[in-house]
Order: structure tokens, then sequence, then C-alpha cells
């Protein structure tokens, strides 16, 4: 039987008794993996999306519009520096999104950590529960995305995440090391540390676009202090992709995000329509402004809303999100402030950002960052 598609036809209640228990930590029979190899042939109504969120909406199926894509080898020479600067600047401005190639993470390491993830979502549910989250912390581990929030739907995948050491948000109590599959942990401590290095890159050049020194919102987001996460994202083949999301429509709480994709998925507003970003080759990293970035360049740079897609086919990710240390205050700069461009958000420390974040949930109407806003 399908599901109905009209939302009239649906149950009023999204949320049978099963999922009620505990929806921030669910059991291992509920994790999207363990219900897709036991053979569901529908999705189950907690899962289901309301019709105005449904996939199929707002899509454009072919768009002269594409994610720009640019390729950071620009940078070895004057000229060519000058062309990458411009290139990010535009992106950010008119996107808050682009693919890099020739980004300098070395290959072999972006598919040793992509056959890492996949040997991790090979374990037994009961293997991988070793790692999962714990009732101190609801940020790092292995769970569900976005489950304490009854009022809305489920989205169709499972996660992993883990802090770098190096950049470890030293609030987090959850000191977790990934040691099954063996070397996963050795792997991602390099992983993390090209990734970390190339999003500093990017937000040099951003800083330098913004007419400050290299380090400057590397500074603002706490120098040394930043932290960084990495998720492990698995969606699982779906029986009835038109009824589900991956992912809802979010902008990103972080700094920047560096999103590692092994096949299409990832999709962009733009313009009141969603647009593809399927990989432009296969070891192409896309980056995104995140909501920080966004309020500190007073809104010159776009934290975009976007979302992920599933398919009859499973899908891996790894997204990189790098963050602010929870005690830094977030404004716009002063040094890009001034009587013909004053700021539109108020000052916030990151710690309250993040907890508005988390506490919200994904709400359609309702960007966080405009909850700052300055009334004008």
């Amino acid at each position: 039987m399908k599901i109905p598609v009209e939302s009239k036809d649906l149950p009023p209640d999204f949320e049978p008794t099963e999922w009620k228990d505990e929806l921030a930590k669910r059991r291992p029979e509920q994790m999207v993996q363990y219900m897709v190899e036991e053979g569901i042939a529908e999705v189950p109504k907690r899962f289901v999306q309301p019709p105005h969120m449904r996939p199929a909406v707002g899509r454009r199926s072919s768009s002269d519009d594409e994610v720009p894509i640019i390729d950071m080898a620009l940078g070895k020479d004057e000229e060519g520096r000058k062309q990458l600067h411009a290139d990010i600047a535009r992106a950010c401005e008119e996107w808050g999104f682009f693919q890099a190639i020739n980004h300098g993470v070395p290959d072999t390491l972006m598919d040793a950590m992509m056959d890492m993830e996949k040997k991790f979502y090979s374990l037994t549910s009961e293997e991988k529960e070793v790692y999962k989250k714990r009732k101190t912390t609801m940020s790092v581990g292995y769970g569900g995305v976005y489950d304490k929030h009854k009022d809305q739907a489920l989205v169709w995948m499972d996660r992993l995440t883990v802090d770098l050491p190096s950049a470890r948000d030293l609030t987090e109590t959850y000191n977790l090391v990934i040691d099954n599959p063996p070397g996963f942990q050795e792997v991602y401590v390099e992983y993390g540390k090209a990734i970390y290095e190339f999003a500093k890159e990017i937000m040099a050049i951003i800083s330098e676009v913004l007419g400050q020194p290299k380090d400057f919102l590397f500074k603002k987001i706490g120098d040394d202090r930043a932290a960084m996460k990495t998720a492990f994202n698995y969606y699982p083949q779906c029986p009835q992709p038109e009824f589900v999301l991956g992912l809802p429509p979010h902008a990103d709480a972080s700094a920047l995000a560096i999103l590692q994709q092994g096949s299409p998925g990832l999709e962009v507003l733009k313009n009141g329509f969603w647009i593809p970003v399927p990989p432009c080759s296969k070891r192409s990293l896309v980056v995104n402004v995140g909501d920080v970035i966004q309020m500190i360049s007073n809104a010159r740079f776009k934290s975009s809303l976007h979302r992920a897609v599933v398919t009859e086919i499973s899908r891996y990710s790894i997204g990189s999100f790098i963050m602010p240390h929870r005690e830094i205050y977030l404004a716009p700069a002063a040094e890009l402030c001034d009587e013909m461009n004053p700021p539109i958000y108020r000052s916030v420390k990151y710690a309250e950002y993040i907890l508005e974040y988390l506490s919200r949930g994904i709400k359609d109407d309702l960007r966080v960052v405009d909850l700052f806003r300055l009334c004008t």
C-alpha cells in the first residue's frame, strides 16, 4: 500500500506510539539502516514529510543555475590568486556555496576516509551501538538527527559525529574514539587535519576579500580554540523516497562546512528553487558559508538553506564543521561596519546561539540567524 500524498489523507499524528519513548536516543531497531536491512517495503509514518516539505516541491528538473566550481590551483600565481579571490567572493555572495577542485586534500586520504565510513556502517547494530550518543551529549556519537523535536518528521539518515582531537570542543564531555573498524581513528586524525587546514585556507581568502588580514576570520572564531566536528552520514536506500528527506532544509550554525559526497543528494535553495549539487568530480569538496560568517560579514556572505534528498540507492557523505569557541561573542565585525553599513545583528555568545539553534529544530519559516537581527 502506498502512503497517501494528500495531507488530508495522512494520519493527524505523525508519531506512532513506538516512537514516543526516548526520541532523542533511538533504539537499534529504530535506526534507518536497521529497518532497511530488515526489508521494510513502506516508509514508517514517523518519517513522512508533510506535503509542502517533500522533495518534489520547488525542485527544478533542469536549470542554467549551477553551484560555482572553483579551482584552488589558481592561487599559485599573483594573477591567478586575484581570480581565485574574485571567484570565491562571488560564490559566497550569490550562493553561499561552491565546489572546490585541486584543493590539496590528498585523494588517497579522501578515499581511505570514505572507505572507513562504509566499513563502520557495515558493522553489526551491536558494534555500532558501542559508540551511541550519551545522555550528557547530543552532538557526538552514533544515532539519529533532529530526533528531539516531536512535531517534526524524522529524517532518513543515520549519523556518526566525532571531534577532531587537535581541534576539539573542550565543552564536550564525551571524548569519543572510534576503534572499530580498526584504523578508523588514525585515518580520521589525518583526514580531519587536512580538512581543517583547507578550511583555514578558505577563511584566509574570505578575510582578504573583506579587506582584512588573512587571520581575521580565524581570530574572530577563537583562533586555536576553534573546534571542528565531522559527521559521517549514511542515507540508506529508501523504498519511497518521494515522501522523505535525508536532511530537511537548514542553514549551518558553523563558520564553514566542508562536505565530501560520494554521490548526488545535496540541494541548495536559490531564488526559491532547489538546485541539485552533484559532485563535479570524484574528489571535489563542497564548501558552504555558515551562519557565523554571515553574522561576522554583516550579511555580505550568505548562509544558504540546503537539504539532502534520498533515492533507491544508498548514499554516504562526510561533513566537517568549523565552529567558534563556545565563549566567543558573535557580531558584525566593527572593521566592516560604518554609518553607511551599520550592523544588522546584535552580539550573542556562541553558546547561546548554538543552544537556540539546537532547541528550535527545523522550521521552514524561520532562520535562527534572523532571531538576532537588530530592529531597524
